[in-house]
């Protein structure tokens, strides 16, 4: 069996050029939202941010490519977004620490299944009256059967009205 040093892994430290492997990971019941669903780019967001949200989105398009992709790199991820490979690198932290991909970093591996959960309690009232307001309007709908196959909420946010904040 071969060691993290073989595979050109520097156990202290991810590269912008660090090969990162992608790996499949089962749905679990909790995880609803496909990651390329609007819930996702118009709730997670406040509690990720932009940038996390665009690195899940890819991830989520990088799992479901054909031919499948199995690997990638910090580079790779940074450079259509353009931000610095710094910034996914936080982006991957964030994501793991709230449970949407599995990142273990010391062996450059992440692990998504390319679905997530919906906020809990705790982050819907952390919400901005705006996002409560989306959460709740595509929450409200009927759920998709959890696993089932190609099972994504439908175009939320189609079927419902968004209020538009401007300021002027």
């Amino acid at each position: 069996m071969s060691d993290a040093s073989d595979l050109g892994l520097d156990l202290g430290e991810v590269r912008p050029t660090t090969r990162l492997q992608l790996i499949a990971m089962p749905r679990t019941v909790e995880q609803r939202w496909s990651l390329l669903d609007p819930y996702v780019e118009l709730v997670w967001i406040e509690p990720l941010g932009v940038t996390a949200v665009a690195v899940a989105r890819r991830l989520a398009l990088l799992a479901t490519a054909t031919p499948k992709t199995h690997a990638t790199s910090l580079s790779a991820l940074a450079t259509p977004l353009r931000v610095p490979p710094a910034k996914v690198l936080r982006s991957l932290r964030r994501l793991h620490h709230h449970g949407l991909i599995v990142w273990r970093e010391r062996v450059g591996v992440i692990g998504l299944s390319g679905f997530a959960r919906g906020l809990d309690e705790a982050a819907v009232a952390g919400l901005s009256p705006y996002g409560a307001r989306l959460h709740a309007g595509l929450t409200a709908g009927p759920s998709p059967s959890p696993l089932s196959p190609g099972a994504v909420s439908p175009v939320a946010g189609a079927e419902i009205e968004v209020d538009v904040e401007v300021e002027r």
